[in-house]
């Protein structure tokens, strides 16, 4: 199984999970109005750094899955360069 964590500018919330819905992802969980910093910069929320992000985790119990999301995410950032969407895949040894 894989995880894929999606760290993207709420602004493309919608298309995003567009995209995943058309490549068949069926669950995953969003965890809205988050803050950091990244490689644009602060993203706090606020008149000095304002901007805000979501975090998208998708559990792709099939690789081909993993590979079709990460396509997705790719194809979401090549749309919207300017808005900041990365994602990371990580092995998952075990489900409790």
């Amino acid at each position: 199984m894989k995880m894929i964590m999606i760290v993207y500018n709420y602004s493309v919330h919608a298309e995003l999970l567009e995209e995943l819905t058309a490549c068949g992802v069926k669950y995953h969980t969003c965890i809205e109005k988050v803050s950091g910093v990244g490689g644009r910069g602060p993203r706090m929320g606020n008149n000095i750094w304002p901007g805000i992000n979501n975090i998208i985790y998708v559990a792709a119990t099939k690789e081909a899955l993993a590979k079709k999301v990460i396509a997705a995410v790719k194809d979401v950032k090549s749309r919207f360069r300017e808005e900041g969407i990365q994602a990371w895949l990580w092995n998952v040894d075990s489900e409790i």
